[in-house]
């Protein structure tokens, strides 16, 4: 009868490979999408469902961001605290937009995502605004790497947003005790 060929991968050369079981492997990053806030939330969520992070345990003390703010001594959220609140409810919306058209785990797994570099992170014993820093060049440096030449400056320049964000929801960084004035 007839022998069947030996080859064992093709590589199509795209990213793509077929083996001798006619199986398609794709290799490909998934590509940007959107505004550039929704843009980097998506990116974001990619490279966190890829990663499947999980974070635990809510705490529900009512205090201001003012104070979370004061208390953990962030000069940079202190000093442009307008600009990051108002930063804070462009991805508020954009989250809320993308639960609403069928991305329903986004908000945790940006939140995952950064409270992961933020652990890693903070074993450094850095100043909270270094900290801060070093998160956004992180998180910025991680998706140029991934989305090599895909992202545009606007996209990658509202990380430090997506962190606040973040910290305003009380994710990262202490909460102030009951009494801290």
């Amino acid at each position: 009868m007839f022998d069947r060929p030996s080859v064992t991968n093709i590589n199509s050369g795209d990213g793509n490979q077929l083996n001798a079981e006619r199986d398609i492997v794709i290799n490909e990053v998934p590509e940007p999408k959107g505004s550039a806030i929704q843009n980097l939330l998506m990116n974001i969520l990619n490279i966190e469902k890829r990663e499947d992070a999980s974070l635990s345990n809510e705490d529900y003390q009512t205090y201001s961001i003012e104070k979370k703010i004061s208390y953990n001594e962030i000069s940079i959220y202190d000093k442009y605290y307008d600009e990051f609140k108002d930063g804070y409810t462009v991805v508020e919306t954009r989250l809320r937009d993308l639960e609403m058209n069928g991305f329903a785990d986004v908000r945790q797994l940006i939140i995952n995502y950064v409270c992961k570099k933020y652990r890693l992170l903070s074993c450094q014993n850095i100043s909270p605004d270094a900290l801060i820093f070093s998160l956004d060049t992180e998180i910025s440096n991680e998706l140029r790497s991934v989305y090599t030449g895909k992202l545009s400056i606007d996209e990658i320049n509202h990380v430090d947003y997506v962190i606040f964000h973040v910290f305003a929801k009380c994710k990262i960084f202490d909460k102030p005790p009951i009494n801290f004035e």
